[in-house]
């Protein structure tokens, strides 16, 4: 047993609706996900546009905080290449930027 809970297990065939509850399930955590991958992002820059007074000069926050959200982003799959679906992807000559 794969540690399932048995009252889980259906008994007979799954009604349609509760394979639809399920794939919307799995589709509202990965939007989650992307949501909170967002809101670090947010904060990440937030935080390196907030300079101190007590900041040592010549330290750009600013640029490092854009580079580590950036990071963030690409770690959750949201910029980029890994961030387009495969009906986005650019043909053989097109840029993928949908102006013709």
């Amino acid at each position: 047993m794969t540690g399932s809970d048995p009252a889980d297990m259906p008994i007979g065939p799954e009604h349609p609706l509760e394979r639809e509850v399920r794939l919307l399930r799995a589709r509202l955590d990965v939007v989650e996900r992307r949501i909170q991958a967002l809101a670090d992002a947010n904060a990440t820059l937030a935080r390196g546009l907030q300079g101190g007074p007590l900041e040592p000069p010549g330290e750009d926050r600013a640029a490092q905080a854009a580079r580590l959200a950036r990071e963030l982003l690409l770690a959750a799959g949201l910029v980029g290449h890994a961030a387009r679906s495969e009906g986005e992807r650019p043909g053989p000559g097109g840029d993928g930027g949908g102006t013709g």
